[in-house]
């Protein structure tokens, strides 16, 4: 996974992968959080997991909309690259 995408499909279906699982990882770990900061700390960490859960709905998500765009850019900077190389 870490190498670079072969062309800009391959960029675009890592990039949606990654709002996906961003947006699944934050929906799952308002629920999972807390229940696991119970676990580990009682009622305490169980309040910490919420606010834990609550910051993760929001920036996981976006953690994975900002990868997106970074990838998308990288795409079209390596075609524009491609494409001067051609010309001169």
């Amino acid at each position: 996974m870490h190498r670079k995408p072969a062309d800009g499909i391959e960029t675009l279906a890592r990039g949606g992968k990654g709002i996906v699982t961003g947006v699944v990882d934050g929906v799952t770990g308002v629920f999972m959080k807390p229940i696991d900061g119970a676990r580990e700390e009682g009622v305490e960490g169980f309040f910490k997991g919420m606010g834990k859960g609550v910051v993760g709905l929001v920036t996981r998500p976006a953690s994975g909309v900002i990868d997106f765009a970074s990838g998308s850019f990288d795409a079209v900077m390596r075609q524009v690259v491609i494409g001067l190389s051609t010309v001169w």
